[in-house]
């Protein structure tokens, strides 16, 4: 009996630890329910063009590198730069604005060699849908897993 309940305990904090992330195109994604939570903070982000909440997403080394540095704090620019992806009929690199980003919807998710993950995404613009492939990075932080997004990765 002992057996069983431990075994169970092992169970029942495994299973809590994960969820489920849907594809557009069908099929689950098993992620951590933090992991999860990070992207749908970063979908709800990018679909209500918090530009705030989207950057406080960002991988800070990348947000140093690219947003504070490269981009002398220039939304505009920064966001357009962060949301070129290739359009999907033509295969062609595109780079929206912001404002002009009408949806994002998950495709998938991997992990990666590093312990990263590689996220796909389909983004719905005012003129064309793009492929959106990033890297979430993972770094423990006081003993706190930390998830940040950088910039494409084609």
């Amino acid at each position: 009996m002992k057996y069983f309940i431990i075994l169970f305990s092992v169970f029942f904090v495994f299973s809590c630890s994960t969820s489920k992330k849907a594809s557009i195109y069908g099929g689950d994604y098993k992620v951590s329910k933090e992991l999860n939570s990070f992207l749908s903070r970063f979908e709800l982000a990018t679909n209500e063009h918090n530009e705030t909440l989207l950057l406080s997403l960002l991988d800070k080394k990348y947000k140093k590198e690219h947003f504070n540095n490269l981009q002398k704090e220039d939304r505009e620019h920064f966001f357009r730069e962060f949301f070129c992806g290739k359009d999907i009929k033509t295969r062609q690199y595109v780079c929206p604005a912001f404002n002009e980003v009408i949806s994002i919807s998950f495709i998938s998710i991997f992990q990666t060699d590093n312990g990263n993950y590689k996220v796909t995404y389909a983004i719905t613009t005012t003129y064309e849908e793009l492929e959106f492939i990033r890297e979430i990075t993972v770094k423990t932080v006081n003993d706190v897993v930390v998830f940040g997004i950088t910039g494409a990765l084609y």
